[in-house]
């Protein structure tokens, strides 16, 4: 029985990380869609500092000396509408990866009460959860970033940092309250453990 319990909690654990871990990137990336307004009007207000980029000849031509004329404006949007009919073509798959993450996770969730009964299956279910989340907030919050800072060219960063530093924002602010969830919900059942064993002892 010892043996079968550890290989449940084992499999548990990893259903609850994989399930918590797709949701958040999915959720992420379904902010990165939803928020392309920012990204649309951060190119429209910055789309000069492109024109030193080979691959943005066509838009330096037209619009270096003229920025309102009509050539350049309907070249902005050719090069947006490109930019979202690419950025919505991953729409349903990551649709379907948030499903995918909560169905994981709910199974996660119910093999541990089936392992380790209901108040241990919870407690260790909420712990795992909590841990995961706390590393993925860090994960947005830092590395995310620094890679943003470092990685991508600047002129780039200056026209989707804005975008990706939003969606990173509330991102971080949805992990945050499953987050003290959790965290509450260990703390208490761990506090209900000890005084259940101390109650044993008397």
């Amino acid at each position: 029985m010892g043996f079968l319990k550890s290989i449940g909690k084992f499999f548990a654990g990893l259903l609850v990380v994989s399930g918590i871990t797709l949701f958040i990137l999915s959720y992420f990336g379904i902010l990165l869609v939803n928020n392309f307004d920012v990204l649309e009007n951060d190119f429209n207000n910055n789309s000069n500092i492109l024109f030193n980029d080979s691959e943005f000849n066509d838009l330096e031509k037209l619009c270096k000396d003229n920025p309102d004329d009509e050539g350049c404006i309907n070249l902005k949007k050719e090069i947006l509408n490109k930019i979202k009919e690419q950025i919505d073509k991953y729409v349903y798959h990551l649709n379907l990866a948030r499903t995918l993450g909560i169905m994981t996770f709910a199974l996660g969730f119910a093999l541990f009460i089936v392992s380790l009964g209901f108040m241990e299956g919870i407690r260790n279910a909420s712990l795992t959860s909590f841990i995961i989340l706390l590393l993925s907030y860090v994960y947005h919050k830092f590395l995310i970033i620094n890679a943003l800072n470092r990685l991508i060219p600047e002129n780039i960063a200056m026209i989707a940092g804005n975008w990706i530093v939003t969606s990173v924002n509330q991102t971080l602010s949805m992990i945050l309250i499953p987050g003290a969830t959790f965290l509450i919900l260990t703390v208490g059942l761990y506090i209900l453990k000890k005084k259940g064993l101390s109650n044993k002892n008397e």
